[in-house]
């Protein structure tokens, strides 16, 4: 029986810490099939992350709740790495962050601009998905 986490499995428990929650509304912050989604709640719950209940009058509504220990586990798998990104981000003056941090911002514009922007079409009227004018690699 499989009872370790991978490191997504272990990022989307995380997310299911804090607030109880219904399988619904994790489907919808985490984009799994209804099939693995159950999958990975049978896994989470086996090893004791998350406790499904029943608290609604309506008996097929189920609630999602963090254990205890999933912070425990979540902080221990992900101390070292915050505390290697904080040092490298240490290295770096207020000044340059803000600079990267504006490019981020400018480069993420432009995808949502992109991305809410009706798709191009290609010559045969079917959208190319390539953003118009972007060039094709390998040609």
């Amino acid at each position: 029986m499989r009872t370790a986490l991978d490191q997504s499995e272990c990022q989307q428990a995380e997310q299911a810490m804090g607030a109880p929650l219904s399988p619904a509304l994790l489907g919808k912050r985490i984009p799994l099939t209804s099939g693995a989604m159950t999958a990975l709640l049978n896994r989470l719950e086996r090893a004791g992350y998350v406790t499904r209940t029943r608290e609604h009058t309506d008996r097929r509504v189920v609630t999602l709740r963090s254990s205890a220990g999933i912070k425990q586990s979540a902080d221990k798998y992900f101390s070292p790495l915050n505390a290697r990104q904080c040092a490298i981000i240490a290295e770096y003056s207020p000044d340059v962050l803000r600079q990267f941090e504006m490019f981020l911002s400018r480069l993420r514009a432009t995808l949502d601009d992109r991305l809410g922007a009706d798709p191009p079409e290609r010559s045969g009227g079917e959208p190319d998905g390539l953003g118009g004018g972007a060039a094709k690699v390998g040609r």
